[in-house]
């Protein structure tokens, strides 16, 4: 059984007498110890999946439809009461623009010393010395404990971050942009210590980005996410080296390598779809390059190999390797 499994998943917000779909019929689910990423442009509903998981949504959303089932419990039907024992404890997260949710007039270490003595009911001595240990696991001096936030730089801001976000001894971490802002150095250092301390407490990951180098390096699986629905789906391996839907390659094609022949960067023309009335059919289609009159109806999920799918009417047709975007 899963850890985590969205089944059917659709949340909206409420825009006067109107409705966006930010997450329209989302299924996915991670095993613990595993990593998945989602990967898509901003807008997309990554951040949204994020907040509906912890059930943090503002007043103008509601959950439609579908379930978010974890360890057998269904989220969306408990209450608050006993989702805030889940919510640290169990599912822990990693905000976009973490660096900045430290309290300035604190010590970082008392923050994180809070945490565990009001989720865990620790003393202060045994938080401490907790406290100490994560430092340790995510590469900082537990004499940084003393420390203010502005007395840290970025990278050590984001690896407090981590350390609190593994405080309780989560089942689930679901990091929303973990490595923003900071540069490719440290961007390696923080994708090092997170994956190292989730092998080592086999944790399961949900990493949220744009970034799709940052995907590759961490995830087993990825969801390609574009207008509120996963469009493509499999192992980092299959979908980044036999994708089969043309937002997946578009993607790709935007995206620098070091490795391979040398290439031409290209954007995908076009804006994403309008979620308060998107098109009927594939919600690509006005972007896509390799659209026929077919892709004005709703196309199946087909399976590609195992658990990789495409939502692409043409994800078998040996010539969607052939798309190019940008002219």
């Amino acid at each position: 059984m899963p850890l985590l499994d969205l089944q059917n998943l659709r949340m909206y917000y409420s825009l006067g007498d109107k409705w966006v779909k930010a997450i329209d019929g989302v299924s996915l689910s991670i095993a613990r110890g595993e990593t998945l990423g989602i990967v898509g442009e901003s807008g997309c509903g990554k951040t949204s999946i994020m907040y509906t998981i912890l059930r943090i949504l503002p007043e103008n959303a509601r959950i439609m439809e579908g379930g978010i089932l974890f360890d057998g419990a269904d989220l969306t039907k408990i209450p608050e009461d006993a989702m805030r024992q889940i919510r640290w404890r169990r599912i822990s997260a990693i905000f976009q623009n973490a660096m900045n949710a430290l309290n300035p007039v604190f010590r970082v270490g008392d923050q994180i010393i809070e945490v565990l003595t009001v989720h865990k009911n620790l003393s202060k001595q045994a938080a401490r010395a907790k406290v100490r240990d994560l430092f340790e696991l995510v590469g900082l001096s537990d004499a940084h404990m003393n420390n203010y936030p502005h007395e840290f730089s970025g990278g050590m801001k984001q690896r407090a971050i981590i350390a609190m976000s593994l405080a309780c001894d989560p089942d689930l971490i679901i990091a929303d942009e973990p490595v923003t802002a900071l540069d490719v150095v440290v961007q390696d250092q923080i994708l090092w210590e997170i994956r190292n301390m989730q092998e080592s407490r086999n944790v399961a990951m949900i990493i949220i980005s744009h970034d799709i180098s940052v995907i590759a390096e961490t995830c087993d699986s990825v969801a390609v996410m574009y207008g509120g629905r996963i469009l493509e789906f499999g192992s980092s391996t299959s979908v980044f080296h036999d994708p089969r839907h043309p937002y997946t390659i578009g993607l790709l094609a935007s995206f620098p390598s070091l490795k391979g022949q040398k290439r031409k960067l290209v954007s995908i023309e076009g804006v994403p779809p309008d979620l308060v009335n998107p098109p009927s059919g594939c919600l690509f289609a006005p972007r896509c390059p390799f659209a026929k009159p077919v892709c004005a109806t709703r196309p199946p999920r087909t399976t590609i190999d195992g658990q990789h799918f495409s939502e692409c009417h043409f994800a078998r047709d040996p010539q969607i390797q052939t798309i190019r975007f940008g002219g």
